[in-house]
């Protein structure tokens, strides 16, 4: 049993290390790096542990503080991957919008090019489009 423990602890504190890195874990505010969570984890892990695991969350889920010298900076990889939803500043989020009008103009061209719309209609819809 003694075992057991010992190999859940070194698993664990190993896991935390690895993703406190791939996330970014250091630029966001009242967060530490890797190695304090490896440090933490490895010396008291029946606290740290469980600590990690909730603030881990608020960083997932986008409702974590960044940085301020971190604010400009795109989100992990990590992050993209398992919650593409979450925010990581107002400038992604705006160049998301930006991406989107542009698709939807793309495909306003196609039909006009098809004849599926008339000179008319595509302009007008092309306005609203860039109205919103």
């Amino acid at each position: 049993m003694g075992l057991l423990f010992i190999l859940l602890v070194i698993g664990t504190t190993i896991w935390a290390t690895v993703e406190a890195v791939n996330i970014q874990r250091y630029k966001y505010q009242g967060y530490c790096g890797g190695f304090f969570v490896f440090l933490g984890c490895a010396l008291l892990w029946i606290v740290f542990f469980p600590l990690y695991l909730i603030r881990r969350g608020a960083i997932i889920n986008g409702t974590a503080e960044v940085r301020p010298e971190y604010e400009n900076d795109p989100p992990p990889l990590v992050l993209s991957r398992q919650n593409p939803a979450a925010p990581s500043s107002m400038a992604s989020q705006k160049v998301a919008v930006a991406d989107n009008r542009y698709e939807q103009l793309q495909k306003l061209g196609e039909l006009k090019a098809k004849g599926v719309l008339t000179e008319e209609e595509f302009a007008r819809e092309k306005a609203k489009l860039l109205e919103s």
